[in-house]
């Protein structure tokens, strides 16, 4: 136990789907108010390549209202780390047994990076008739992620894990290459200036990611957890027709009433603000026909000024304070980036 934090792990046979048992670490904080039984659960769900141990700085400040969950997806952080491609539907179902057997009845969703993806999917198979509905889904945040893979600029190290030369590059690559490269890539997605990329680079935030990225040699099937980058290429991105996950948002506004929320760092070298504006206006059109478009609106994309793609490291107050207003259902006054789409959807 660390700063309030209770480190667990809880097993399941996925059978064909995984082809072995697999384990993941989980953190909990519990709701400080009484009875806790009646606080409903608040997760959060961390990005390629780090783990939950993201969130240790701003966790705590929601136990007033929540009991709070975070885990490291399968291949991450202390999890097991088999030796395979990993796919989405992998950490979909495993977020389905966090849900189906620790939440609370009432459950919130915070989602960064990947963690936007595992959630998307959740949400698909949930549609799908795969996942019970029993627990209730109130509002989904999703932070500085890749929905929609054609406005995200992909990193060096991204580009040579996804490509057919990713396991070469793990096999032929020094490690103490490899934990450079990949302590460089980190640095370079925080906010503010160059200048500040050797403090980033020599800080403790980026030496804890290496070290649980190495953590049973996580390091050394990186090519294999990357894939979910390209993944959804495959199927056709959010900005195609006929997007099984996207109907599956859609569909949770529409028939479970969940919240839809994005709250983003704008200076964000690899997801810009554009994906948060583009996916929200996406989804406010397409909720045109049943006449719920106003539960997506512009105030629902709430900005951290100056903040990379790390906002729960680099501004943890921000965030915090970001968070809250968005599971409050308090919007923010929309700034549109330059060259965005606007949101005068009446003439569409």
């Amino acid at each position: 136990m660390q700063n309030g934090t209770v480190m667990r792990r809880s097993k399941r046979d996925f059978g064909k789907n995984l082809g072995a048992i697999s384990s993941t670490c989980r953190r909990e904080y519990p709701c400080t108010s009484s009875p806790s039984t009646t606080c409903p659960t608040l997760l959060f769900l961390h990005g390629f390549p780090t783990s939950s141990l993201d969130y240790t700085k701003i966790a705590a400040s929601f136990t007033s209202t929540h009991n709070v969950l975070t885990y490291d997806h399968l291949g991450f952080g202390l999890s097991d780390k088999p030796n395979r491609r990993h796919f989405l539907r992998d950490n979909a179902l495993i977020l389905d047994q966090i849900i189906g057997t620790i939440a609370k009845d009432n459950v919130d969703i915070v989602a960064h990076d990947m963690g936007d993806k595992v959630l998307t999917e959740y949400l698909k198979l949930r549609h799908e008739g795969e996942f019970s509905k029993e627990k209730k889904i109130g509002s989904i945040v999703f932070t500085n992620g890749g929905l929609i893979n054609d406005l995200v600029n992909m990193r060096w190290g991204q580009v040579i894990i996804t490509s057919f030369f990713g396991k070469k590059f793990v096999e032929l690559c020094p490690k103490v290459v490899r934990h450079w490269f990949s302590k460089m890539q980190l640095a370079s997605l925080w906010g503010g200036s160059w200048s500040g990329m050797i403090s980033r680079f020599l800080g403790e935030d980026i030496e804890d990611m290496m070290t649980l990225l190495e953590h049973k040699g996580g390091d050394e099937i990186i090519h294999h957890l990357g894939k979910y980058i390209i993944e959804k290429d495959r199927k056709g991105d959010f900005g195609r027709e006929k997007e099984p996950w996207k109907e599956a948002v859609v569909h949770a506004v529409e028939r479970e009433g969940v919240r839809v929320w994005a709250v983003w760092g704008d200076t964000d070298a690899m997801a810009p603000k554009k994906i948060a504006e583009s996916f929200l206006r996406k989804l406010a059109i397409d909720l045109l026909s049943s006449q719920l478009q106003s539960e997506v609106g512009p105030d629902h994309l709430l900005v951290i000024e100056g903040c990379g793609h790390f906002g729960m490291l680099e501004e943890p107050e921000k965030y915090t304070e970001k968070i809250k207003k968005a599971l409050a259902g308090v919007g923010d006054e929309y700034v549109e980036s330059d060259g965005g789409l606007g949101w005068d959807l009446e003439e569409l």
